[in-house]
Formats: structure tokens, C-alpha cells, sequence
């Protein structure tokens, strides 16, 4: 589990960010909540957006929205369910953020358990 899921939802995320950017950027942040012992990965892009309307399908399996057909075809709606799946296993969640026109925003987080390995440093990682 560890790494090899948490980079299979943040390039799934970071793959659709740029599939829907065409001009503008994406950028990525990472912080760890020490509190709630989360990393918590966003990524925001300048891209086509979304639908508000539409937001509630994002995380439901097959759930291509009507407005991304055009623009990805190829797609059929399993990324972000396996994303939702995969974090909650984890111990997180994933959210979404949208303005269509303006872009997006995806979060994700997962439990510090899951990354670093039970027994951790504050100083360093098993990455």
C-alpha cells in the first residue's frame, strides 16, 4: 500500500489536471497535519472546470460527466472512484472543488500510518 498507492492517486489526480488545462497551470501542494496525522496532497489547476451540477457524480463508478466527453473520450470514469476507494482505505478522503471556466481544485488525504510506517520520526522518512 504506502507510496505506490498514495503516487497511483496523486498521478491520477495530476494526469486529469493536465488533460483539462489547456492554458494556465497546476500546481501541487503537500502538508502533513500533525494533529490529525494526515498528508493531505492538493491539486489545483486553471483548467476548463466543472459543473457544479455535476460534482455530485465525480466519485461514483462510471461516472463521466456530460460535460468531459467532448474533451476526453477515451475516458470512462473509473479514476477518481479508484482514487475515493484507495484513500479511504487509507484512512482519508478525497474532495473535489470546482468553478467551471475557472478550474479545480482535488484533495487527498491519508493517514501518516500509511506513508511513513508506524514507528516514525519527526526528521525523517521511510521515503
Amino acid at each position: 500500500i504506502d507510496k505506490n498507492r498514495y503516487m497511483q492517486i496523486l498521478l491520477n489526480l495530476l494526469s486529469n489536471a493536465l488533460k483539462f488545462t489547456f492554458k494556465g497551470s497546476v500546481k501541487i501542494a503537500i502538508e502533513f497535519d500533525h494533529f490529525e496525522d494526515l498528508l493531505i496532497t492538493s491539486v489545483q489547476d486553471s483548467g476548463v472546470g466543472i459543473k457544479e451540477s455535476e460534482l455530485p457524480n465525480l466519485f461514483k463508478l462510471f461516472g463521466k460527466l456530460e460535460s468531459s466527453s467532448a474533451l476526453n473520450p477515451q475516458g470512462v470514469g473509473f479514476g477518481l472512484t479508484i482514487c475515493r476507494r484507495l484513500s479511504e482505505y487509507l484512512g482519508g478522503k478525497v474532495e473535489a472543488k470546482s468553478q467551471e471556466g475557472i478550474g479545480s481544485n482535488f484533495s487527498f488525504s491519508i493517514k501518516g500510518n500509511c506513508v511513513f510506517g508506524s514507528k516514525r520520526s519527526s526528521k525523517q522518512s521511510s521515503w
